[in-house]
């Protein structure tokens, strides 16, 4: 595991994607308070293919990421299994960093 003090707790993770997410489909009528770790992007939120790409280009942003393949994420067999949840998407978005925060630091970028 990375020891880079840019890479949060996964629950931080949690809770930033969930901020997103309202901000993304407040006008929807969807609160914090009605968002769980467990809430599916799939099936739980008003999230179409547009509003898909803000939330990349969001997590990006808020995790400092250079690039997030959410495609490669919604298309991955562990997501499948796992199901399209806040969680699952926050473990992702997490794993990308440490990746990018390991090329960084080993030189590769």
């Amino acid at each position: 595991m990375a020891t880079d003090d840019r890479i949060p707790p996964l629950s931080e993770c949690v809770e930033l994607i969930k901020r997103e997410l309202v901000r993304l489909v407040a006008q929807d009528g969807v609160r914090l308070a009605d968002l769980s770790a467990e809430t599916s992007l799939a099936s739980d939120l008003p999230l179409d293919s547009l509003k898909l790409v803000d939330l990349t280009l969001s997590l990006e942003s808020v995790f400092e990421l250079a690039e997030f393949d959410m495609q490669g994420w919604i298309d991955a067999p562990e997501t499948m299994e796992q199901g399209f949840t806040i969680t699952a998407l926050a473990v992702a978005c997490r794993a990308t960093l440490i990746e990018q925060c390991r090329r960084i630091g080993g030189g590769e970028e």
